[in-house]
């Protein structure tokens, strides 16, 4: 078992919903096939107004977003969601390339900025620490 397994199982993932957000759709439904695999639940949207959407209808504790796609950008879906709810969800931003600092995102409600690509068992990692932060 691996570090990240033993740190996985410290909790029960699928009692967390996570939203993959990204046009890039073989990318996004790669990232939700890895993340189920360790029990989360996992909800896949390809532009940010669909995220808001999802958003609004789910229990959603965790979004993985791109920054930048067609329909809305993963800074307006911070922004928004943060507007939307008291309690909104964690968000990782993922970028290949950043035109926003990870402390101006931060100041906007996102939690950290995340250079692509990233191997699915570091995001696991990742994911743990901030889902863990949050209880």
């Amino acid at each position: 078992m691996s570090k990240v397994e033993v740190a996985v199982n410290l909790f029960n993932c699928s009692d967390y919903n996570i939203l993959i957000v990204d046009d890039e759709v073989a990318l996004a439904n790669l990232i939700a096939e890895e993340l189920a695999d360790y029990g989360y639940e996992i909800f896949v949207a390809n532009c940010g107004n669909d995220a808001l959407a999802i958003i609004a209808a789910e229990n959603i504790t965790l979004v993985i977003s791109d920054m930048k796609m067609p329909n809305g950008s993963g800074v307006e879906l911070v922004e928004k969601a943060v507007e939307l709810s008291p309690r909104p969800p964690i968000f990782l931003m993922m970028t290949g390339f950043a035109d926003i600092t990870e402390d101006e995102l931060k100041k906007k409600g996102a939690e950290r900025l995340l250079e692509k690509p990233i191997k699915c068992d570091e995001l696991a990692k990742i994911i743990e620490m901030e889902i863990g932060a949050k209880k």
